[in-house]
C-alpha cells in the first residue's frame, strides 16, 4: 500500500511537470511566432583632459585622464505585434572589498522610467554624460571617512519588461572607479536574443518528463502483469477470510509475496485488492 502512494504521488508530481512544460512551451512559442527583432547599439564614449600623451583609441583608459563619459542607450525591439512595455534607467553605485567579493556600500538613483507604453515597436535613444572626476572625488570621500579601501564601479542600466509577451531584458554598461586604468564594459541579456534556444530546451524537457509518466504508468501497472505471470497460484475467494487470531506482516509490494509463496510452496488467497499468503499462524498481506 505504501509503495502505491509514493508511485501515485509521482505519477501526480511528473504529470503536473509535464503540463507546466508544455504550457510554457506553448507560452514561448506564442513568443516566437510574434518574430522579434532585436537592435542592440548601445555604446559609450569617453572624453579625455587635454594631453600630449594620448592619440588613439584603445579599449583601457587612464583613470586620472577621464573628463567624462557619456553612455548611449540606442535600443530598438521590433515585433509584429502591439506589445505593453515599460522602461526603467537607472544608475548605481557599488563599493566592494575583498577582491570585489563583498558588496559593502551601494546607491541607486532613477534616471528615467516609463510605464504602460504601447506599440508594435521598442525604442529607446539616452544619452547620460558622467563627470568620472566627480564619482571618483565621491568614492575617495568615502573611503576617507571609513578609512577603507573599496573597489568601486558606477553601473548604468536600462531595463526593459513587458508583461503580454513575457519580455524582461536589460542592457547594462559598467565604469570601474578609483582605479588607475579603467575598463568600460557593455553586458546585454543574451537570452531574449536566443530566445530559440529555450524553445529548443522547453520541449526537450517535456518530452523527458513525459517518458518519465508513461513509465511510472507502466511501473504502477506492473503487478497486473505478475498477476497474469502467477495467475494459476492464486486462488479467488468470494467472501473475505476470518483472520483474526493470525499474526499479520504487511508487505509493500506484490513481488514479495509471491517470493513467500514460493519459498513456503504455497498458495496465494486474493480478496478483492487484497492477497494473502497463509503461513502457520502468521499472514502475509499485500494490499493494491
Amino acid at each position: 500500500m505504501k509503495q502505491t502512494k509514493i508511485i501515485t504521488f509521482l505519477i501526480i508530481i511528473t504529470f503536473l511537470s509535464f503540463l507546466f512544460f508544455l504550457t510554457k512551451s506553448l507560452i514561448n512559442n506564442q513568443i516566437k511566432s510574434s518574430s522579434l527583432q532585436v537592435n542592440n547599439k548601445t555604446n559609450y564614449e569617453v572624453t579625455l583632459k587635454e594631453n600630449n600623451f594620448f592619440q588613439e583609441d584603445t579599449n583601457y583608459y587612464v583613470s586620472k585622464a577621464i573628463e567624462e563619459v557619456i553612455v548611449n542607450f540606442d535600443y530598438e525591439l521590433h515585433n509584429n505585434q502591439n506589445i505593453l512595455y515599460s522602461y526603467k534607467i537607472e544608475a548605481t553605485l557599488k563599493g566592494f572589498t575583498d577582491n570585489e567579493t563583498k558588496l559593502v556600500w551601494m546607491q541607486n538613483k532613477v534616471l528615467d522610467y516609463q510605464d504602460n507604453i504601447q506599440g508594435k515597436d521598442i525604442k529607446i535613444k539616452k544619452n547620460y554624460p558622467l563627470l568620472y572626476n566627480n564619482y571618483n572625488s565621491y568614492v575617495k570621500s568615502f573611503e576617507n571617512t571609513y578609512n577603507l579601501k573599496i573597489d568601486a564601479f558606477l553601473e548604468i542600466k536600462l531595463t526593459i519588461k513587458s508583461n503580454n509577451q513575457k519580455i524582461d531584458t536589460y542592457v547594462i554598461i559598467t565604469v570601474p572607479l578609483n582605479a588607475e586604468v579603467c575598463e568600460i564594459t557593455i553586458q546585454e541579456d543574451k537570452e531574449l536574443l536566443n530566445n530559440n534556444n529555450n524553445y529548443h530546451d522547453d520541449y526537450i524537457l517535456t518530452f523527458i518528463f513525459l517518458i518519465l509518466f508513461i513509465l511510472l504508468i507502466i511501473f504502477k501497472n506492473k503487478p497486473h502483469n505478475i498477476l497474469k505471470e502467477y495467475k494459476s497460484s492464486i486462488i479467488k475467494l468470494a467472501t473475505k477470510p476470518n483472520l483474526e487470531n493470525f499474526n499479520y506482516i504487511i508487505l509493500d509490494n506484490l513481488e514479495d509475496l509471491f517470493k513467500v509463496a514460493i519459498d513456503n510452496n504455497t498458495l496465494i488467497y486474493n480478496y478483492q485488492n487484497n492477497y494473502y499468503c497463509l503461513i502457520s499462524n502468521t499472514v502475509y498481506l499485500y494490499s493494491q
